[in-house]
């Protein structure tokens, strides 16, 4: 992202500077190094369901005949693809561990243009500062079921598309560049909603980044006319969606199993409760039994609090510290507006918390 091929100064006699190329390098192997023991994984619940007994996951021909009527058509076909390498289970575990690399250099050159645009005309202030941010989003253990559960390429499938259009879209709009903002984007944009429907929320982050980007010489009304794109596509991914009976039957499913204000009550202590694992990354579980609540208590009342200052804190920060206004806000973002809204059988996963986690 914009001028990867520069350097960081640094003063005589000093030691070799950072380069954004050296610092994607130490990402990805990094990133590699820490889920080498995850091949050893096996195939586990919902990998029975959507992988091994999905003829869409199995073969081209299935996938083919699913085209229309089941959901998530690029999750499949990288199913498709993955088997047809002929790996197996390591191929499954391969391309998750490289889909992980890749979206952390996307967090390390997002982060980077972050970090640029908050110290304009110093193009190596932010560098270390972005490496330790890529770093933190490809090691935290919280990103480990995201990685090593083959059906959680569902989420970083999604993120990889998420960011990689993220990026685009920044690169666009600060290099006055129109085919990365009006073309790229949207196109990486699309590919992300046909992995994983959440994608939907794009646009809103775009909204996000320029509302809270501190270089920010342009009317809002002309950023939001930049993403015009973005939003037909959203509108007309989400109607495609409505119109697939796979989606509808989930739709359906999913509203059956509480009401709407049950699962924002869950929600509430759900997200309080994972998202806590971010500073307790000790107490991470694959299956974490959270309650579906279906009333008030003082303990939730004191959670929603929690969750209420924070987003003040997003809001009020806009102006004054926009980088931690859009880390707050990204975070509220990618899980409590995405997981509120629709219910699950589990109220919420680690693996769900897997693109939020750039926020941190």
């Amino acid at each position: 992202m914009g001028g990867t091929g520069s350097t960081a100064r640094t003063a005589p006699g000093a030691g070799p500077a950072l380069t954004p190329p050296a610092c994607a390098a130490i990402v990805a192997v990094a990133a590699v190094l820490a889920y080498l023991t995850s091949f050893q994984g096996a195939f586990q619940l919902d990998d029975y369901k959507v992988i091994l007994s999905d003829p869409a996951a199995l073969s081209w021909s299935g996938w083919i005949a699913d085209l229309g009527r089941g959901i998530r058509p690029l999750l499949k076909l990288s199913y498709v693809i993955t088997w047809a390498t002929g790996l197996g289970l390591f191929g499954f575990h391969l391309v998750n561990l490289l889909i992980h690399a890749g979206a952390s250099i996307l967090a390390l050159g997002i982060a980077r243009r972050l970090m640029e645009t908050a110290a304009p005309g110093n193009t190596g202030a932010g560098l270390p500062a972005a490496l330790f941010a890529a770093l933190l989003f490809a090691l935290h253990p919280i990103q480990t079921e995201a990685v090593t559960y083959v059906s959680g390429r569902s989420s970083s499938l999604m993120a990889l598309l998420y960011l990689a259009s993220l990026a685009a879209y920044i690169t666009g709009r600060v290099e006055r560049r129109p085919l990365f903002t009006h073309a790229l984007s949207p196109a990486l944009f699309l590919l992300a909603l046909a992995v994983k429907e959440t994608a939907a929320t794009l646009p809103a982050a775009l909204l996000l980044w320029e509302t809270t980007r501190p270089d920010r010489t342009v009317p809002l009304r002309e950023a939001i006319r930049s993403q015009a794109v973005h939003w037909a596509v959203a509108a007309l991914g989400l109607a495609a969606l409505a119109a697939t009976p796979g989606h509808r039957f989930l739709l359906a499913y999913s509203f059956g199993l509480r009401s709407v204000c049950d699962n924002l009550l869950s929600q509430i202590h759900g997200q309080v409760t994972l998202h806590s694992h971010y500073l307790l990354p000790g107490r991470l579980t694959f299956d974490p039994d959270l309650p579906v609540v279906s009333g008030w208590s003082r303990r939730l009342a004191l959670e929603a609090a929690l969750l209420a200052a924070a987003l003040a804190a997003g809001l009020w920060n806009r102006a004054r510290r926009p980088l931690v206004s859009f880390a707050i806000l990204w975070v509220f973002l990618h899980s409590a507006a995405v997981y509120a809204a629709v219910p699950r059988t589990d109220i919420l996963n680690e693996r769900h918390l897997y693109l939020g986690g750039f926020g941190l």
